[in-house]
């Protein structure tokens, strides 16, 4: 049972949404409601059910993982994510507009259970 910051039960059960939104129309394509305790990176791997070949995918840095790049090119969309400060990619190759490719690598732990 959630509890609130002063130990006592929550007057009502606590929810998570996660949404999956098409950008222009802010239309809603997909949702999941879900208990409060399950992650949104959890949640928004489910959602990848939704995308496909045609689609650019963007989310926020709460978001960025290898496991959620490697979903989202398994469904053959495009992505754009945002990453924490604190992620770092190093130049592999520099292009001729200044640009520049990079790996990311596997995740030490990203918080997702291989059966989620």
């Amino acid at each position: 049972m959630l509890k609130n910051e002063n130990g006592t039960r929550a007057a009502f059960p606590k929810v998570r949404v996660v949404l999956l939104i098409e950008a222009g129309t802010h239309l809603i394509t997909d949702a999941l409601i879900c208990p409060y305790r399950i992650g949104e990176r959890v949640r928004a791997l489910k959602l990848l059910r939704s995308v496909s070949e045609s689609m650019l995918l963007m989310w926020d840095r709460g978001l960025h993982s290898y496991r959620m790049v490697n979903s989202t090119l398994a469904q053959g969309c495009q992505y754009l994510g945002r990453v924490p400060a604190n992620v770092k990619f190093p130049a592999h190759k520099v292009l001729d507009d200044g640009s520049y490719l990079s790996w990311i690598n596997e995740d030490k732990t990203d918080g997702v259970s291989p059966s989620a």
